[in-house]
């Protein structure tokens, strides 16, 4: 049974996950929020609202990542602390390939807040770090070994050996292949953070905006949970960490005016306005992670180390994504190559300049 608007009522009823006095009273509302998902947003009494996700295709891929995440929501249920960073966690069918969350009241995830704002606020940075930070300090206090390894899969990300494939999905993909095979820096450093991955606790394994939701609570104080846990895993809590970081420079390199000029350095030069702007949030981000989860000398020296390379990672495999149906490279995905390449290259000069962080921390 796939889902729609008008039958997802009576799946909910036959599930007992609807208030049924929303429904007696006027109160219930459904909206379709469908991306790469067959996505419901269930309006009903305040709190009390459903997010429903329903994969499009019986898929084994995609049924895999579902029940990961369903496992990850049952999982969380034992830790008070990280349950508390989710939403909440409502209903599984594996039947129907579908799971029911709480829908958070007059949410949007930080890629809406930053776009409708055209502003960085700190205080969001902060919220980032200090969630990020619980979530990876929790799970690895409290979460025993035993489990740890016979619930994840341990991938290692798959950009890392993207340039060891023959991927010829596009024209603008198999450029971008051969670009990452000619430059030495970017394969090699790609060899090496795959040889260097660390598994050192339990990680979202997609941390970006899209996945970052805020919103205010009864006592009218901003909040923020993390979503979409699709890709939980075993792994590197440092890729975690650098996916929050990519998406502020990625959507620096999305508002580059390519129109205006071919000159690459000069369009640098002159966004460079939008990054000092953004700087704040992203130092304050990573003040609040290291605190949070306890980093001083060495250790935060090399978290961050790390973190930075997984940014230049997070920028290849986002130039993938965006080549994935064109015919030929944009120049922002030439430019998310161009950065890729300067902080691999030269990481002290990219921590500095582009974060805003001071060199010695690297």
């Amino acid at each position: 049974m796939f889902l729609t608007a008008s039958n997802l009522v009576h799946y909910l009823i036959e599930r007992d996950t609807v208030d049924i006095n929303s429904l007696m009273d006027g109160q219930f509302m459904v909206i379709e929020a469908g991306r790469r998902n067959r996505n419901f947003k269930v309006f009903q009494k305040a709190d009390l609202g459903l997010f429903v996700k329903q994969i499009k295709a019986i898929d084994p891929v995609e049924n895999a990542t579902l029940r990961r995440e369903a496992e990850c929501y049952r999982l969380a249920q034992q830790y008070v602390d990280w349950a508390a960073l989710m939403p909440r966690f409502v209903d599984h069918d594996p039947a129907r390939h579908c799971l029911t969350v709480g829908l958070l009241d007059a949410a949007e995830n930080l890629t809406e807040f930053h776009w409708r704002l055209q502003q960085f606020p700190t205080p969001v940075g902060e919220l980032l770090g200090d969630a990020l930070g619980r979530f990876h300090q929790i799970t690895s206090e409290q979460l025993v070994e035993s489990v740890a390894h016979t619930f994840f899969p341990k991938r290692i990300p798959w950009i890392f050996a993207f340039h060891r494939d023959n991927n010829r999905v596009s024209e603008a993909v198999i450029s971008l292949g051969e670009i990452v095979r000619e430059n030495e820096n970017l394969h090699l450093s790609m060899d090496r953070l795959r040889d260097q991955w660390q598994f050192s606790g339990v990680i979202h394994g997609d941390t970006k905006w899209d996945n970052c939701v805020v919103y205010m609570n009864a006592s009218k104080q901003q909040c923020l949970k993390i979503v979409d846990w699709e890709l939980v895993d075993f792994g590197d809590c440092a890729w975690d960490f650098g996916g929050v970081l990519h998406s502020y420079l990625a959507h620096w390199i999305a508002m580059m005016p390519f129109a205006e000029t071919t000159n690459k350095e000069e369009l640098i030069q002159g966004s460079n306005v939008m990054l000092m702007q953004m700087q704040p949030a992203m130092r304050a981000f990573w003040a609040a992670y290291s605190l949070t989860r306890n980093l001083d000398g060495s250790a935060q020296r090399d978290f961050l180390k790390r973190a930075l390379d997984y940014v230049a990672a997070r920028m290849l495999q986002t130039a993938f994504e965006y080549s994935y149906y064109a015919s030929q490279m944009s120049e922002h995905v030439l430019m998310l190559v161009r950065i890729s390449q300067t902080i691999l290259s030269d990481p002290q000069t990219a921590a500095q300049e582009l974060f805003g962080f001071e060199m010695e921390n690297v």
